[in-house]
């Protein structure tokens, strides 16, 4: 290791020493656990750093580009995450130590922990400018921005105190925390109200500046000597998510109710240290510094899944978002990037979309497409009519229908909602327990304001059967059909409406198959409004039940659908002109009266037959 400590082990190792592991003061406390397959559906990739020893710290992304900076060779690096290529800013100071950065613009803003400066590099024409804002014992460590162009708020871990920075005048203002000592490290803003959040590591408190009375005020985190490092902020709910490096825990502060929950990370002693939200799919992911490992909490359960990176002793430090869902993060002593793709089951929504109007009653068709993850899924679709406050699940009044291909689709009669503030939101679980959903836009759905066409009547009925081939079962009562293996099966459907009809379709899922197959049927008789549709089921290999369901629309978009019906594919090879006949209780019952007049006049016969012998 380099003769001088990196600026996070300048906190580790005293903080170590000097604060053990408190675990039973935490009255808010969320129990996780750690997943079996520890590197299930991950997929790691790697890039090494040119410059070495470089000591990568803190990692953010800016479209196709992951900046970090290099604390212990006073660079500023940029990995293009398309082609794997690293170019490095020398920053002008020697023994700068940059340690925390941020995104603004066309600008890159990141602090000199050791020469009591800021700096910032200007992508445009790759310049690299510094700005004294103290002396070198000023540590200026974490750093956070108010919008594009405006105020740089960053931290001052031994002064004890927080600082704005303005772009405009350079004009530097500086709030001394309440609690002496307290070694302030993380910095963030919340979008929601402006206020500055940042977590106090020495004091093991959360501290919020509000801007508007120019105030700070403290909170305690209930687990003692945690040592919180970094934080994040939930933008959607105001939450402060934070790592607790000592007290191996991620803790989450909601403004809005003052309450705590704290995450205990399944591994021991693992150091959690950077920290960032995925907001859409609800995960918080973290590194855990100490075992090589990448951290995934999911927000709706607790649980928390890890992930060993490949370098031993890599030691991930920060961690950032991209914008496809995946993670990049550094590592300290293994002077690389990192990068990590955890595949989970998305469902991209096609209908409807943002600006779509409804009418209440009217039935619409919700499509989507799932893909990644492993089947098979558990899905749920909800709606909601007021911006998402509440949700409830959608009523289909039609089987829920997924092909091959991942293309699924549910029938939906609008409900009495009338709102300009509906959306619709598709949750999915695949079978390892992954999670994901994905919300539409806003659309509205309206009183209806014209009359509802008729809907299409489908009845639906097999080819008529006249003659009874050897093998073939026929089950009386309710009209299924048996055939044989290698039988070609032919569908008929009689549609009906009056305005029309656009498509009529079968969907049906063969022996074996996981998915419905959908295919269009033909029209072999008939007129526009009235006609029989007929298709082919190809053969079937082995025996076993095939479902089939045959959909109709108009022409004015209203839909019908048969119930599943079934037909039985049998494999029992039957001698010739032999059959089967199933039929109901009462037909077994007339069977049974049958057979014992049979019996009666069989016994009769033979009577007559003795008592002429005699």
């Amino acid at each position: 290791m380099n003769s001088k400590h990196t600026i996070l082990l300048v906190f580790v190792s005293f903080m170590v020493l000097a604060t053990p592991l408190v675990m039973g003061n935490s009255i808010h406390n969320q129990t996780s656990s750690k997943e079996n397959d520890i590197n299930s559906n991950a997929e790691f990739s790697e890039f090494s750093i040119p410059t070495s020893g470089s000591n990568p710290l803190e990692v953010i992304m800016d479209g196709n580009y992951a900046w970090f900076t290099e604390q212990n060779r006073d660079k500023i690096g940029m990995l293009d995450k398309q082609t794997g290529s690293i170019v490095e800013y020398n920053v002008p100071t020697a023994g700068s130590y940059p340690a925390g950065l941020v995104k603004d613009g066309d600008n890159i803003w990141f602090t000199e922990f050791y020469k009591g400066k800021i700096g910032r590099v200007e992508k445009s024409t790759t310049t690299v400018f510094e700005y004294t804002v103290g002396t070198a014992s000023t540590t200026p460590f974490g750093i956070a921005i108010g919008g594009v162009g405006g105020d740089i708020w960053f931290t001052q871990s031994y002064k004890n105190r927080i600082s704005r920075f303005n772009q405009s005048t350079s004009a530097l203002t500086s709030y001394n925390i309440p609690t002496s000592g307290s070694t302030p490290t993380g910095i963030a803003l919340n979008g929601i109200d402006g206020d500055v959040w940042f977590v106090e590591y020495q004091s093991g408190k959360l501290g919020c500046f509000n801007q508007s009375i120019d105030s700070i005020q403290e909170y305690d985190i209930p687990t003692s000597g945690s040592n919180p490092i970094e934080l994040t902020i939930d933008t959607t709910t105001g939450d402060i998510w934070f790592a607790e490096y000592t007290g191996n825990r991620i803790g989450r502060y909601a403004p809005a109710t003052g309450l705590f929950t704290e995450y205990l990370v399944p591994t021991q002693a693992s150091n959690p240290s950077g920290l960032c939200i995925d907001e859409i799919n609800g995960i918080v992911w973290f590194t855990e510094a100490s075992k090589d490992t990448i951290g995934r909490l999911e927000i709706a359960t607790g649980n928390i899944r890890e992930y060993q990176i490949p370098t031993s002793g890599g030691y991930p430090s920060g961690i950032a978002l991209d914008s496809d869902g995946s993670v990049w993060f550094t590592e300290l002593y293994g002077n690389k990037i990192g990068h990590l793709i955890v595949t989970i089951p998305t469902a991209v929504i096609k209908t409807p979309v943002t600006g779509d109007k409804m009418y209440v009653g009217d039935k619409k068709r919700i499509e989507w497409n799932l893909t990644d993850g492993t089947a098979p899924y558990m899905l749920w679709v909800n709606y909601t009519a007021d911006g998402g406050i509440s949700w409830t699940e959608v009523s289909g009044d039609n089987p829920l229908f997924q092909d091959s291909s991942g293309d699924a689709y549910l029938n939906w009669t609008v409900p009495n909602k009338q709102s300009a503030n509906c959306k619709l939101k598709i949750e999915v679980y695949d079978c390892e327990g992954y999670h994901g959903n994905k919300t539409t836009g806003l659309f509205t759905i309206l009183a209806h304001g014209k009359p509802t066409p008729p809907p299409p009547v489908v009845t639906e009925h097999r080819t008529t059967i006249t003659i009874v081939q050897a093998g073939d079962w026929i089950q009386g009562n309710t009209g299924d059909v048996c055939d044989n293996i290698g039988d070609i099966i032919t569908i008929k459907a009689e549609v009906q409406c009056s305005d029309g009809i656009s498509t009529v379709e079968l969907l049906y899922k063969g022996v074996g198959d996981t998915d419905y197959t959908t295919v269009n049927m033909v029209m072999s008789s008939g007129a526009a409004t009235k006609g029989i549709w007929q298709i082919d089921i190809p053969a079937q290999s082995s025996s076993g039940n095939v479902m089939y369901v045959v959909h109709a629309v108009s022409a004015t978009g209203e839909e019908a659908s048969t119930q599943p019906s079934y037909i039985v594919i049998d494999g029992q090879d039957m001698s010739t002109g032999q059959f089967v006949l199933i039929v109901d209780d009462w037909g077994m019952a007339m069977l049974g009266a049958i057979a014992i007049s049979m019996v009666i006049v069989i016994y009769l016969l033979y009577r007559r037959r003795d008592s002429r012998r005699s």
